[in-house]
């Protein structure tokens, strides 16, 4: 889709590493080979896997992952949308399109919630500013290809 593509598209340097799973460290690569964070990655150069450390992932609670499925694609959209300029500016990366697919996508207010939403919505923000770029966007391409796959 067409968010993914833009994703790849602009990502401006790679981290000099040879291996392909490592470009776009830590932002953009592969999760990380388990063989080389043991010392003994076979695959060497041709490794589709990360050879870099990273931080461990953050997760949604259980609430959150039952809240996220119950959104629709609006809502979804202008939930993760903060998050995700905040990720595209924190990457430095030329963002332009993908927060417009986004935008475009985003129909509903997040604001316009009352009681115990509200108060799931708090967590989940905090939630998502722990997130990585491409986590974020894993979470909206997946409900956007099934539902609306002509905007993309």
């Amino acid at each position: 889709a067409q968010i993914a593509a833009a994703a790849v598209q602009t990502v401006q340097s790679d981290t000099g590493r040879s291996n392909c799973g490592s470009r776009g460290h830590p932002h953009f690569c592969r999760r990380p080979c388990v063989c080389f964070a043991k010392g003994h990655c076979k695959s060497g150069d041709a490794c589709e896997y990360c050879h870099f450390t990273h931080a461990k992932s953050p997760s949604f609670n259980k609430w959150e992952r039952a809240m996220i499925p119950n959104m629709d694609t609006g809502t979804l959209c202008s939930v993760f949308l903060p998050h995700i300029r905040h990720a595209v500016e924190a990457t430095q990366i030329e963002g332009t399109r993908i927060i417009e697919i986004i935008e475009a996508l985003a129909t509903a207010s997040a604001d316009e919630v009352s009681g115990t939403q509200a108060d799931g919505l708090k967590q989940l923000h905090r939630t998502l500013r722990k997130f990585a770029l491409p986590a974020l966007l894993d979470q909206i391409i997946r409900r956007v290809s099934s539902q609306t796959a002509t905007l993309l």
